[in-house]
């Protein structure tokens, strides 16, 4: 299944966008062309940050797009990636979080019903550790991931600036 279909959508606005800013009128049928060979290259895409980049280099060629402007992107392509991490991590955390509370649920009716010192409240409260610790695991992930991103950031705005001195400078000579 294509399952990637945002991956493929940002894909082609970024195509198009670079195009625009290139003066570059891309017929229909040269969109449809685009959209169908990011359909089909998106489906190959891992969930490593920063490939679509490598897909959209890939790609733009085959419409006569200039490869150069995937420079006025580069910045945030990065940070829009790196955003995604966090997302996946922040839900993580979340479920994992849903996972201690029905654990800690659990444990609860299990003393109720059988008393603390029963086998089955002894295997609760196994099952409620391991919820927690899972649930610390992936606030940990979610902190190094969010610190991961903050860096990103900083490394994209050192690389927009230039970025957008080349488009001023490419769309000054355009007019």
């Amino acid at each position: 299944s294509f399952n990637l279909d945002g991956s493929t959508l940002y894909q082609s606005i970024a195509a198009i966008f670079i195009a625009q800013l290139y003066g570059i009128d891309l017929s229909i049928s040269q969109q449809l062309l685009l959209v169908l060979t990011l359909m089909v290259t998106s489906k190959g895409i891992a969930g490593v940050p920063g490939v679509s980049f490598v897909v959209l280099l890939a790609t733009l060629g085959s419409v006569g797009i200039p490869l150069e402007g995937l420079a006025f992107i580069a910045g945030v392509d990065r940070v829009m990636d790196m955003q995604v991490q966090v997302d996946r991590a922040n839900l993580a955390v979340k479920t994992s979080l849903n996972a201690v509370e029905d654990a800690q649920t659990r444990y609860n009716a299990t003393v109720e019903k059988y008393g603390a010192e029963s086998e089955k409240a002894q295997a609760a409260a196994k099952d409620l550790q391991l919820a927690q610790e899972r649930y610390q695991v992936a606030c940990e992930r979610a902190d190094m991931i969010q610190g991961n991103l903050n860096e990103a950031m900083v490394q994209s705005a050192i690389t927009v600036i230039p970025s957008l001195i080349t488009m001023i400078t490419s769309v000054s000579t355009l007019t």
